[in-house]
């Protein structure tokens, strides 16, 4: 069972080689597909309640650098991999979206192939190489990224109970990277965080919450 910080990815969102924005996202697992989680306004580039943009040049992401990382089972290494990912063609963004349209629920799900190749992020060379996410390490072993769903509690039902007993004043820990913050292994910052407002009640008319 992995740490959740390997589960976390840090997101630069670009238009073209542009750097827009930096924000943060987590690996996650249904039904055999891989997904980078994050919030809407970071792909879209726009606020959720206005829509109005966000960059001062009105310049919306198409396309992300997701820095992630592999782990190798075979011998407990960390590996940092920077790639990018796009997030629009030629007709439509290449992300899934909820389905209400307002108040815009600000939540995203990017689709990533762990068997497709991406185009790796160099800081010296550019887009100097491609390669899978998951691939067989000489000497026996795979590298491949963490899911969050592998760091999870073995104990069944303690996130549901959890969450049932959830309330304003309650603790907690968001890891994230706040203002861009992190090091060469693209670690997360655990913020601490207080629970502000009703859980059960929901917020704006969506089912969330808000943390201090």
């Amino acid at each position: 069972m992995g740490h959740p910080s390997n589960a976390v990815v840090h997101l630069q969102m670009r238009w073209g080689e542009k750097n827009l924005a930096v924000g943060t996202g987590v690996l996650y697992e249904r039904k055999g597909e891989h997904f980078i989680v994050t919030a809407w306004h970071n792909v879209s580039g726009r606020h959720s309640e206005t829509l109005e943009c966000l960059h001062t040049d009105k310049s919306v992401p198409d396309n992300v650098v997701v820095t992630l990382s592999l782990t190798i089972n075979s011998m407990g290494l960390i590996v940092p991999l920077s790639i990018v990912v796009p997030l629009q063609d030629s007709e439509k963004g290449l992300y899934y979206v909820h389905p209400q349209g307002y108040p815009r629920v600000d939540v995203v799900a990017i689709p990533l192939d762990f068997k497709a190749s991406y185009a790796v992020l160099s800081g010296i060379e550019g887009h100097s190489m491609s390669m899978q996410l998951e691939m067989p390490i000489e000497g026996g072993g795979i590298a491949r990224p963490q899911c969050i769903q592998e760091s999870e509690t073995i104990m069944k039902g303690l996130s549901e109970q959890w969450m049932a007993s959830l309330d304003v004043g309650d603790e907690l820990f968001i890891p994230g990277y706040p203002r861009g913050i992190t090091d060469y292994l693209a670690q997360p910052l655990w913020k601490r965080a207080t629970v502000a407002s009703f859980v059960g009640r929901g917020w704006n008319r969506q089912p969330l919450f808000i943390v201090d």
